[in-house]
């Protein structure tokens, strides 16, 4: 999830059975943070590497995004398996109404 605030950008990856007020909730908080770190003094760059996060957040990431990825195709599979069975159930005809037809049958 990438969200825009008058702060700057914020991502974050959030489980799936995550509500609207669990998002909201970090990005008060991410907000919070970011403030009170623009009033701390500069830490010292150590290193010549320009690693902005670890290892371990890089991998959630990325496992996070693929899960997304999946979940969006199995849901666009899903679209397309239903309006096959509507055209089907509907023998035919226009779904937007205007094809004429209709028998109902059952």
């Amino acid at each position: 999830l990438l969200v825009r605030t008058a702060e700057g950008a914020l991502r974050a990856s959030f489980s799936a059975d995550s509500t609207l007020l669990d998002v909201r909730a970090w990005v008060d908080e991410s907000c919070r943070v970011t403030a009170a770190s623009a009033m701390s003094p500069p830490r010292p760059v150590v290193g010549g590497g320009r690693v902005l996060v670890s290892t371990e957040q890089t991998e959630a990431l990325r496992a996070g995004r693929e899960f997304f990825e999946q979940q969006t195709a199995r849901m666009r599979e899903e679209a397309r398996s239903s309006r096959a069975a509507l055209d089907a159930d509907a023998g035919g005809t226009d779904r937007r109404g205007g094809g004429g037809g209709g028998g109902g049958g059952a």
